[in-house]
């Protein structure tokens, strides 16, 4: 059975670099306000750094973030990167406070676990009791009708 996939051109990646950032190809174009096959254009010829992912109709384009904020603020520095100290420690901060949003959202989940549960329970039990209600009701009422056949037949 033949490969459906399309395959990238040549020399063009088929997936991203796991540790870079990329954005789809129609966002890419739209950033640099370009037309797609312009940026496509530039991929093939390597003018700036992307490439396609191989699907089954057809392939998805995408290219490097860094190479898109590049082109649209040239002029800018990057940021210096904070010190090992003050990264190590901005990062426990963030982590800590993410652990404890994480818990809070975690235990408010369980509360809606645990009323809805209840809420079911209670609407189980409260079904029972309704069709309970209803199966008396209609035993009774078979009941009287039989009497009253009874009594309209016999007497």
């Amino acid at each position: 059975m033949a490969n459906k996939y399309k395959t990238p051109p040549p020399g063009v990646p088929g997936a991203p670099d796991p540790n870079r950032p990329y954005l789809s190809l129609s966002e890419a174009a739209r950033l640099l306000s370009k037309d797609k096959r312009t940026v496509q254009a530039q991929i093939l010829n390597r003018d700036i750094e992307g490439g396609a992912t191989p699907r089954p109709q057809r392939l998805q384009w995408w290219v490097y973030l860094d190479q898109v904020l590049e082109r649209i603020a040239p002029g800018m520095e990057a940021h210096s990167p904070p010190t090992v100290a003050e990264s190590s420690e901005s990062a426990d901060d963030r982590l800590l406070q993410a652990n404890v949003k994480l818990i809070e959202t975690n235990l408010a989940l369980l509360d809606v676990l645990r009323a809805n549960r209840k809420a079911q329970h209670n609407h189980r039990a409260a079904r029972q009791l309704l069709d309970n209600e209803q199966n008396r009701a209609i035993e009774t009422a078979i009941d009287n009708l039989q009497e009253t056949l009874a009594f309209m037949v016999g007497g």
